[in-house]
């Protein structure tokens, strides 16, 4: 499922107009040097236009700030988001050519790693607490699942920290997990006795707590200590494009600096573009930790990934996810947050 979402060119052309207009009443032919006069053809034809894919929920929430704010506008791109249900959907929109860049979580970063794709940057580290287990009726403590079935969106982090969690609780082999697409189809199959318990985030939690027959046990924060959101192209667009990716950033960086100074007014943002609720996007905002850069623990990070995701067979033992990364624009914008 996909949403697309078309950004006007009325305030790059406003710009163009008053630059124009500057441009004409501070000189004329005769006292101003010629080569340095600002066109509305030369800024125009420097505009760059860009296809982001985002998720339905918050990973997005820095494209949503940046478009709204104008950023992409004083950094010369004309931005189009394209949102998908999760960031592991946006990630194979990227091959299939729908979009030229896509933001995905770790996990569904490394599950879709190919020499065909570029890792870009990391735009936020959030803390972990993201996905909360949730429990269906008759269900009270991690052993009464024995035998039960628990819901994971595969591909995604989600699917990931649930088999952290099964493993963690001794429940390898003593539980099925059964594959549905999203966090609300999760919802409805634990409301009908379809399964029996899930790792729920967003919205989705908010549909749990108001229903007495549901129970939240925990949340993801006993297996997971860290994760990354990352900015990801295919490695063709990656090195034909360091310049746009490179303003890109640069937007982005401003957006992340406008979220963490006001999570609230950002969760708002995020909320309209992508039709969910403020308050129930508030607390993954406020727990996102905006920032682009590339720690090293969030590199080994995901090294383990890759390593669980070999071990499982979920993906080729060639797969080397850091041989993907291409942080030339994220060196041209930020270089003193690359740890490695």
């Amino acid at each position: 499922m996909k949403r697309k979402w078309s950004y006007s060119r009325k305030i790059a052309m406003s710009a163009v107009a008053v630059v124009g207009l500057v441009a004409t009443s501070c000189g004329s032919s005769s006292d101003s040097d010629t080569s340095e006069t600002v066109t509305s053809e030369t800024v125009m034809s420097d505009v760059i236009a860009m296809n982001i894919a985002v998720d339905g929920f918050t990973l997005g929430a820095p494209v949503w700030v940046a478009l709204e704010n104008g950023y992409f506008t004083e950094e010369g791109l004309e931005v189009t988001p394209i949102s998908f249900q999760t960031g592991f959907e946006a990630v194979q929109a990227l091959p299939a050519g729908q979009v030229d860049v896509a933001w995905a979580l770790d996990f569904a970063t490394v599950s879709s790693s190919s020499d065909k794709l570029a890792v870009l940057s990391v735009v936020s580290s959030p803390a972990p607490g993201f996905h909360k287990m949730t429990f269906g009726s008759g269900i009270s403590a991690p052993a009464d699942l024995k035998g039960k079935k628990i819901g994971v969106i595969e591909g995604t982090a989600q699917s990931y920290v649930s088999t952290l969690w099964v493993q963690a609780n001794g429940l390898e082999g003593s539980v099925e997990l059964v594959p549905l697409p999203g966090a609300f189809e999760l919802v409805a199959a634990l409301k009908i006795g379809e399964i029996q318990a899930s790792f729920l985030f967003g919205a989705a939690v908010a549909e749990v707590t108001a229903d007495s027959g549901l129970t939240i046990y925990g949340d993801d924060s006993s297996v997971l200590k860290l994760q990354g959101v990352y900015a990801l192209a295919t490695a063709e667009y990656a090195s034909a494009n360091t310049e746009a990716l490179s303003r890109l950033l640069r937007a982005i960086q401003k957006a992340n600096e406008a979220i963490a100074a006001d999570p609230e007014t950002a969760a708002q943002v995020t909320a309209t573009a992508v039709s969910g609720d403020a308050g129930a996007l508030l607390p993954s905002i406020k727990r996102s930790n905006p920032g682009i850069g590339f720690s090293t623990a969030l590199r080994d990070q995901l090294v383990e990934i890759e390593q669980f995701l070999k071990r499982a067979g979920k993906i080729p033992d060639t797969t080397d996810v850091i041989a993907t990364l291409n942080l030339d624009a994220l060196r041209a914008v930020a270089p003193d947050t690359i740890e490695f």
